[in-house]
């Protein structure tokens, strides 16, 4: 046997080894793949309801002397899956006056959305703080399963500072 054979039979042999580790490398990722896929779906199971907080921005561009104007609310996504909102509310709690906003909006999760929302009515007798209560109608992405989450501001008169009570799901 020349060299020039045996070089051949060395590189033949070479060139069938790395097909077949590149064969049993393609089998082990994709069982990976399977092993990594089984434990995403995993994940959507366990969240089944979409979590989103609200919070009062800001109140720019609100008359606090005649009691009304746009105030921006902050809806943030802190589930797994998109949320679409399709409808917020203002109430002020004082009067019972109330606006709603119809909406189609889609939060992404980890992202937030600002909604602007027109609020009036009138205020209280007295020093006491004009309270709203801002209300947003979600559900989970392509989904006709409505929820509801409400936040409660208290507007104060004067130099106090606003109360604001945490996020939380509506009481119907």
């Amino acid at each position: 046997m020349t060299d020039f054979e045996k070089w051949q039979i060395g590189i033949s042999v070479v060139g069938v080894l790395v097909v077949l580790f590149t064969g049993i490398m393609a089998v082990w990722i994709g069982q990976k793949q399977i092993e990594i896929n089984n434990r995403l779906v995993g994940l959507t199971e366990i969240e089944k309801e979409p979590i989103l907080y609200l919070t009062v921005d800001n109140f720019r561009g609100f008359d606090e002397v005649a009691l009304s104007g746009k105030v921006e609310i902050r809806a943030k996504n802190y589930s797994s899956v998109p949320i679409s909102i399709t409808e917020y509310t203002a109430l002020n709690m004082h009067d019972s006056s109330e606006a709603v906003e119809k909406t189609s909006l889609t939060v992404f999760p980890g992202t937030s959305v600002l909604m602007d929302v027109f609020i009036g009515g009138d205020r209280p007798k007295g020093d006491r703080a004009v309270e709203f209560k801002f209300r947003v109608t979600y559900s989970r992405y392509l989904s006709d399963i409505n929820k509801c989450v409400e936040v409660v501001y208290a507007l104060p008169k004067g130099k106090s500072l606003a109360l604001l009570t945490p996020s939380n799901d509506c009481k119907e």
